[in-house]
């Protein structure tokens, strides 16, 4: 197959370009020139699987729509977005019309990355700007003529096997929020909050992702972890890794009960920057049937976050 492929600096659009190259099919990034490196000096710093990138489209997909030929393209796979609770805007929507014009009139199929927080099985509120844009690309794709298929990941982290990742968002913000705050005090409180956090590796997702195009599905697919930690075990798995889990004490109530307590200036901060959170927390999300069917490897957490000290302390020696 020969597919476009938007967001191949992005988590997913990286993995999901490195499954489609070992495979044998030809990929056509759509990727922004914004420096003096030239976009193919740009690929292959990303990764060396994309040197046998012979095609892309120079283009930034928020201002402009594509121009490219489409005669020979088997479908589009959209993982390019803006991933930012507050600072989303319109860009999603932006994108998705500035793409939807660019296939019109024609029968290429878009196979978009969504996010599976859209599930609202009750007609619940949105809880941010970003989860109103990207429903609202969702729409402008729905709307469209076009053959479609939405892909819905969770929490993405990094790689099953290895940890590795190429960008630091979701839960690796909250890590260094945790282990500054208990690093600054004795003994901090929080809520023992037991629902699960839906957190799957980057390469079950790009796994999925590719499967689905290859069997040419034309639905909207949850890629969700079928058996998520709950939030406490997640939080003491981490906590553990940094030896700190003595350090908190998590207390039996609700977000509203705890904010009432005597908190001292560490516990507010700390949770100050859990608020955009804490939406994510207190809701128990039963997500649809999951088209992936993996496990956790026990140790997984520890990977991820060795990967993430190992970056971290690399960066910091250059």
């Amino acid at each position: 197959m020969k597919i476009i492929l938007t967001g191949i600096t992005g988590n997913i659009g990286y993995d999901v370009a490195r499954i489609l190259l070992r495979e044998g099919h030809i990929v056509v990034p759509v990727i922004r020139h914004q420096n003096e490196e030239t976009i193919d000096e740009k690929l292959k710093k990303l990764h060396a699987d994309f040197s046998q990138i012979g095609e892309y489209i120079s283009a930034n997909l928020e201002e402009e729509v594509l121009e490219h030929s489409l005669t020979d393209i088997d479908c589009i796979i959209h993982c390019a977005g803006v991933v930012h609770f507050k600072k989303a805007g319109s860009s999603n929507e932006q994108i998705m019309k500035n793409l939807v014009a660019f296939v019109k009139n024609t029968s290429t199929p878009i196979y978009y990355v969504s996010t599976a927080y859209l599930y609202k099985p009750n007609n619940e509120p949105l809880f941010n700007q970003y989860e109103e844009d990207k429903q609202k690309a969702e729409n402008v794709l729905i709307s469209s003529s076009l053959p479609y298929t939405i892909l819905r990941p969770s929490i993405v982290t990094g790689n099953s096997e290895t940890g590795s990742i190429i960008h630091f968002s979701g839960y690796y913000l909250t890590v260094p929020a945790f282990v500054g705050a208990l690093k600054k005090a004795d003994r901090i409180r929080f809520p023992n909050i037991q629902n699960t956090v839906n957190i799957i590796p980057v390469d079950w997702v790009a796994r999925s992702i590719v499967d689905a195009v290859k069997d040419k599905k034309k639905e909207t697919l949850y890629i969700t972890n079928p058996n998520p930690p709950t939030f406490s075990n997640l939080l003491k798995d981490t906590l553990k890794y940094f030896l700190l889990y003595q350090k908190i004490e998590l207390v039996d109530c609700t977000f509203e009960e705890y904010r009432n307590l005597d908190l001292t200036p560490v516990e507010k901060e700390l949770l100050n920057f859990c608020d955009p959170f804490i939406p994510y927390l207190t809701t128990n999300y039963d997500f649809p049937d999951s088209v992936c069917a993996s496990t956790l490897n026990p140790n997984y957490i520890g990977k991820i976050l060795g990967y993430a000290v190992k970056f971290q302390n690399e960066r910091m020696e250059k």
